[in-house]
């Protein structure tokens, strides 16, 4: 059984950045994981970072994505959180040598895990980014 730990987590962008270098690449997906360096450690981890707080340390926030591909000259998507009062939470906006273009975002939901949480299923690998940010612990 697992065990959420939101209303004791108080996360900040060098908590998350510390975790993610201490990761390296371990949990991105092959795609990703050759473009991963440690000077930029949330590269790549938008979408299971913001999956793991959804789920355990944020009960009112939406999912967005910015899709890239949109925008000319880029390519790729960008997930992250907006709360109940229209606050972005973004911990994986500094991978970027710009400004994520917020404006242009759409709502977006996770994929549909296969490990129970508080809000629905998560990812395999959700999950483990949840324990390794300690929002979740197996009992």
């Amino acid at each position: 059984m697992q065990s959420a730990r939101s209303a004791a987590v108080n996360l900040s962008q060098s908590d998350i950045d510390a975790k993610c270098l201490a990761l390296g690449n371990s949990l991105l997906k092959p795609f990703y994981q050759k473009d991963w360096k440690a000077s930029k450690p949330t590269w790549g981890y938008c979408y299971i970072i913001s999956e793991a707080l959804y789920h355990y340390v944020y009960p009112d926030t939406t999912s967005y994505i910015v899709n890239f591909n949109e925008i000319e000259g880029m390519k790729g998507v960008h997930w992250f959180l907006i709360d109940s009062n229209h606050n972005i939470i973004d911990f994986t906006a500094n991978q970027f040598k710009f400004k994520v273009p917020y404006g242009v975002a759409k709502r977006a939901h996770f994929f549909q895990g296969s490990i129970a949480a508080p809000r629905g299923l998560i990812s395999k690998r959700g999950y483990a980014m949840a324990k390794h940010l300690g929002v979740v612990t197996d009992e």
